[in-house]
């Protein structure tokens, strides 16, 4: 290009890096996020969760991911709060949550299917031979 410098060059290459790492670590703590609350959509798939804890359990999330999310951005730009920052960490999440999350919650929802059935048995035959061993005793 006429009348750029090498260093003018330099340095514009330097932001565009700096800003691709930006949103590449943004993304990432999207990924984080997704994962994150993942942690408590398996939890409300093990254990009944009334609909107060669900309530409370997501303000907890939101409020921890923002927090979270605050810090992050402000130490990954210096001091900057930037919006591209959030929303590429959205964007992350919206990404983990179509792709490996659905794989994660499919497989986590297939284990749970496998350890209630295996705990069904275990109590069936723990109540057979219960039933047997005190079918002995009247006799």
């Amino acid at each position: 290009m006429r009348g750029c410098s090498a260093e003018s060059m330099e340095s514009v290459n330097s932001l565009s890096l700096e800003q691709t790492l930006t949103v590449g670590q943004a993304l990432l703590t999207g990924v984080a996020m997704g994962i994150y609350y993942d942690l408590f959509r398996i939890i409300r798939r093990i254990f009944a969760c009334s609909y107060a804890t669900i309530i409370a359990q997501d303000l907890f999330f939101w409020v921890t991911s923002a927090i979270g999310v605050f810090y992050f951005c402000i130490w990954c730009t210096g001091g900057i709060l930037r919006v591209i920052f959030v929303l590429a960490a959205l964007a992350g999440w919206g990404i983990y949550a179509a792709t490996a999350g659905a794989v994660l919650l499919a497989l986590v929802d297939r284990a749970i299917v496998c350890c209630r059935a295996v705990k069904r048995n275990i109590l069936d035959w723990y109540t057979r031979l219960h039933n047997a061993s005190s079918q002995k005793t009247k006799i």
